[in-house]
């Protein structure tokens, strides 16, 4: 494995710190030059990086689809089972895992997507990446078997947005939003409806 460079180290404590300051500030109010304070270098220094905001929220959302689809795969590879490979994907998109700081920042950069065409695009595969790596396990749980048959792309498309309206729910009001129950059942539920019945 080699050895990461100067340049993709304090591009990840920037990305970091960004997410830090739009976590509590908002996309709005997140300045290049505060963004900057908070990891302790020149705003120059991410204009060089990033060439602007915009830059910056597009090389946020490539690091997270990066690291979140690593983790993805390799999650999913210690299990043979497509139903333990489902249920550990309900556990690595958990509030628990991703924290309230992340989850503020995603919403943010949602949310500044539908007025930019750019991060709308970098998104949009962001998702089409997610739902085909849902849509893959249902695909060979119904060819092994385990799932009865069903349309993969629907289901993945039912779980991605049920898992991230959940997490819209906490941010919104997380005192009121029993949300390991809600995991809980709601994973019990995905499975018995995709869980072939033994005849």
């Amino acid at each position: 494995m080699s050895r990461r460079s100067i340049e993709e180290i304090r591009k990840e404590e920037i990305i970091h710190a960004f997410l830090k300051v739009i976590s509590e500030k908002g996309l709005a109010s997140a300045s290049i030059r505060e963004i900057a304070n908070t990891v302790g270098c020149n705003h120059g220094i991410l204009r060089h990086y990033f060439g602007s905001k915009e830059g910056l929220i597009k090389s946020t959302v490539d690091f997270l689809t990066d690291k979140y689809m690593s983790a993805f795969h390799e999650g999913i590879s210690k299990y043979d089972s497509c139903i333990a490979q489902i249920e550990y994907l309900f556990q690595a998109y958990s509030f628990e895992r991703l924290g309230i700081e992340l989850t503020r920042s995603w919403i943010e950069i949602f949310v500044f997507s539908k007025t930019n065409p750019n991060i709308s695009k970098v998104l949009h595969e962001f998702y089409r990446k997610i739902k085909d790596g849902f849509a893959n396990i249902i695909t060979k749980g119904i060819e092994s078997g385990e799932f009865r048959s069903i349309d993969p792309d629907v289901a993945a498309n039912m779980i991605l947005g049920w898992l991230e309206g959940t997490l819209f729910l906490i941010v919104v009001d997380r005192d009121n939003t029993p949300y390991e129950l809600m995991y809980r059942q709601f994973s019990e539920m995905l499975l018995k409806y995709l869980v072939k019945n033994k005849e």
